[in-house]
């Protein structure tokens, strides 16, 4: 029976954690945390893992990373969640919550962080990144993790926002293991990931001062123009609306997608304001995601 790889997929601060906790409740492995529940990733263990794991040749282009590790220009690429006063080497880059709450794996981030800055994407800024333009190495880190993942689990994804630019990398990857592919697209009203984007880019609650709703807007827009081209590509998916979380329907569509029976995570205090003047290129692409909604059932 093959693996299955399940790619909860949207822009930032569209529900793509909301939706990676209704995978989970379905039994999808989704983050460090829970692939290795009794294994906290330190610092010194996700450099050691990315240096073995990249080598080409007996040689590993992030040969240096381990020697780097403390400073702030691998850090701001490994992204150490919450605050800290100081880094070191034994910190658990991520903690188990209740019910698995936590659904990241930094390896997944810093893999899809690399494959950006090599095409001269970023997380605000993506656009299609193909594996011709790949290092040989950071593919081999790609197949790497989705071998762990498949020989601990045989169903597992990810909610890494970043795929929606990398996905046709981690297609090529999984092409070799064979796995079944599924991706559960979400989207969300503009005004709202724009108005959240901009509390949420420094983890507090106050607004950012470089952050307005148009670069909200812009990055929403980025993110959703690639969502509307991967809709034509071949592998399964579903389209769901974050909004109808609210409704139990919405997530009897992913039951019925998955055939496994999942949770509502949906909270209403994170809906956000709607209001506001939205640009007629935002409203055009907002109109093709809602008419690709009652397609993609």
């Amino acid at each position: 029976m093959s693996k299955k790889a399940i790619f909860a997929l949207g822009c930032h601060r569209s529900g793509t954690k909301m939706l990676a906790k209704c995978l989970q409740s379905a039994g999808v492995v989704i983050g460090h945390a829970n692939l290795h529940p009794d294994e906290p990733l330190t610092m010194a263990d996700f450099g050691e893992w990315v240096v073995k794991n990249s080598e080409i040749d007996g040689e590993s282009i992030f040969k240096d990373l381990v020697f780097k590790v403390k400073e702030e220009d691998v850090i701001k690429h490994t992204v150490l969640f919450g605050e800290r006063d100081e880094i070191s080497e034994n910190i658990p880059l991520h903690v188990s919550g209740d019910m698995g709450e936590d659904t990241r794996d930094i390896r997944v981030r810093f893999i899809n962080d690399m494959l950006l800055d090599m095409c001269g994407a970023t997380w605000e800024k993506p656009f299609p990144v193909l594996s011709i333009n790949i290092h040989k190495g950071v593919m081999k880190l790609l197949k790497s993790l989705i071998f762990e993942y498949n020989t601990l689990s045989d169903v597992w994804g990810t909610n890494d926002c970043r795929v929606m630019s990398t996905l046709n990398v981690w297609l090529d990857g999984l092409r070799d293991f064979g796995n079944d592919v599924a991706v559960v697209f979400i989207y969300r009203h503009p005004m709202a990931v724009a108005k959240g984007a901009r509390h949420d880019i420094t983890g507090v609650n106050e607004p950012h001062a470089d952050w307005d709703i148009q670069r909200g807007l812009d990055m929403w827009k980025a993110h959703n123009l690639i969502l509307l081209d991967l809709l034509g590509f071949g592998f399964r998916k579903i389209l769901v609306k974050y909004e109808d979380f609210a409704k139990d329907s919405e997530v009897e569509r992913i039951s019925g997608f998955l055939g496994r029976e999942v949770e509502n995570p949906f909270d209403k205090a994170m809906c956000h304001n709607e209001g506001g003047v939205i640009p007629a290129d935002c409203v055009e692409i907002y109109n093709r995601l809602e008419e690709a909604h009652h397609v993609f059932r």
